[in-house]
């Protein structure tokens, strides 16, 4: 994830800062997962990095999104654990337009775990748990830092 926000920013960290953003790490505290979710702040637009384990806590980002008065315009998701992706629902139902992206490789292993992460992290979450099935391949694409660059800046 590093690198991914390395490529993003350096080019515009070099110019100046002409191009200004801001980071902020979201880390999960209440439900003993410790998981991280970054909102990058563009000029015009936010980005997203992972989506969260729990709806609670993808509302508590989504929250901080919507303060920033900027849309949601990309979703990164770095990996195939479900802290980083079971969240989603709560941005798709906010940002309809939203574009979810990740790798090919997290994209295929995404698609063969899925349903098994839904299932099980809705025994141990109950009503916290993601509660719908985004057809996560329809949804996820490949990605592109220079594409993430142009759609912040």
């Amino acid at each position: 994830m590093i690198s991914l926000l390395f490529l993003i920013s350096f080019p515009f960290a070099v110019a100046g800062g002409q191009h200004r953003f801001s980071i902020k790490v979201f880390t999960s505290l209440d439900d003993q997962f410790w998981a991280n979710s970054v909102i990058i702040e563009g000029a015009r637009e936010v980005m997203l990095v992972d989506a969260q384990l729990t709806k609670t806590n993808a509302e508590r980002v989504l929250e901080e999104i919507k303060d920033t008065k900027k849309p949601l315009s990309i979703v990164y998701i770095t990996h195939e654990h479900a802290d980083h992706f079971l969240g989603l629902e709560v941005f798709k139902e906010a940002y309809p337009g939203v574009r979810i992206i990740a790798t090919s490789a997290v994209v295929d292993r995404i698609d063969m775990v899925y349903q098994e992460k839904i299932d099980k992290w809705k025994k141990i979450l109950g009503s916290g748990a993601t509660s719908q099935d985004l057809g996560l391949r329809c949804n996820l694409s490949c990605c592109c830092y220079k594409h993430i660059r142009r759609q912040l800046y």
